[in-house]
């Protein structure tokens, strides 16, 4: 439901979303969150106060804590720096009509796709379907996913044709109409659009292992300069609705992730479109904890800690939308109610 609305709105920052794209929303809108003070006694209950360091010891204890958080609803003016909003991801595996690609062989194709891939079509008329197939573009010194690709493709006799170099990059046809329609259907077609669909969200975590490795192979690079960051992984995107599927992803995989953001006006290449940037920490890869600024609760929720909120004045339209059930949805990749709790 649509009214005019006159007066404060809010945009709430929160630690490992995006600077960009804060929340926005009304001051009474309400937001499902979890109380700073909830967060600390809970970790004093279970994990400071805990003599055992055994690393096995703080990952039970840590899971137990995390696991007896208690999110509630609150208006957006009663929260606080510190406390922590909500993003959900999925606990469960659902494979359904996605059977046919449930394998390693297609967690790679696809998670190389969405790092590197577009779709062709046909360019004659006549075709009611004009799909015709996949093209990567890789770097020319990328032999191993060059030869894989053509592994996979002669596997499931299907054509690759691949192009000579031009400047550092190659590019590779994959001759598969229907798994070229898979990805249109379930990752999407354009840099800036991409996304990961509610099935692929499901799929094994297994499947999305390998996904993920492939689309870091794609995208992604480890940071090598002498700082804190040294050995994180970083990956890029143009695409913030992929940024964040691919964090929901990460999140099953119980490692935490976060997405930057920044305008990128220079660029030829985004055409000024923002660039997404989905951080990985080097510790997760070493055994070491981390300092809670977001937290992977097994309830499937990613919780991420407000840094900042700011208001500003604003005349128009604003939504209060009702849905099947409790009337709770999802917005800008956070939890709401609307405003009848």
């Amino acid at each position: 439901m649509a009214r005019e609305y006159s007066g404060e709105i809010l945009e709430i920052y929160a630690t490992g979303r995006s600077s960009i794209d804060p929340l926005i929303c009304t001051t009474e809108h309400p937001i499902f969150a979890i109380r700073a003070g909830e967060v600390t006694k809970k970790k004093r209950k279970f994990v400071w106060e805990r003599t055992t360091r055994t690393q096995d010891a703080y990952i039970e204890t840590n899971r137990t804590c995390l696991d007896s958080l208690q999110p509630e609803w609150i208006a957006a003016n009663n929260l606080s720096i510190g406390d922590y909003i909500l993003e959900p991801f999925p606990t469960q595996e659902e494979i359904g009509e996605l059977s046919e690609w449930n394998n390693e062989d297609f967690a790679f194709l696809s998670g190389l796709y969405a790092a590197e891939g577009c779709i062709s079509y046909h360019n004659k008329p006549g075709y009611s379907d004009p799909i015709k197939s996949i093209v990567y573009v890789v770097g020319a010194h990328e032999l191993d996913i060059i030869e894989k690709v053509k592994i996979i493709s002669a596997k499931y006799g299907h054509k690759m044709i691949q192009c000579k170099p031009r400047g550092n990059a190659v590019r590779l046809e994959l001759c598969w109409a229907n798994f070229a329609r898979f990805c249109r259907d379930h990752i999407g077609c354009h840099s800036t659009e991409k996304r990961l669909s509610r099935q692929i969200l499901r799929m094994p975590k297994a499947w999305q292992k390998v996904f993920i490795d492939s689309y870091i192979s794609g995208d992604g690079h480890i940071v090598k300069r002498n700082d804190k960051h040294a050995g994180s992984i970083n990956i890029s995107t143009a695409s913030i609705e992929l940024a964040r599927s691919i964090s929901s992803m990460l999140a099953r995989q119980e490692i935490v992730s976060a997405v930057n953001g920044r305008h990128n006006t220079k660029s030829n290449w985004y055409n000024g479109n923002p660039i997404y940037i989905i951080s990985i920490g080097a510790g997760q890869f070493v055994g070491k904890s981390k300092k809670g600024k977001s937290l992977i609760l097994p309830s499937g929720f990613i919780a991420r800690k407000i840094k900042k909120i700011t208001n500003k004045p604003f005349n128009g339209q604003v939504y209060n939308l009702s849905v099947a059930g409790d009337n709770s949805y999802i917005a800008d990749n956070v939890v709401v109610h609307n405003c009848n709790v």
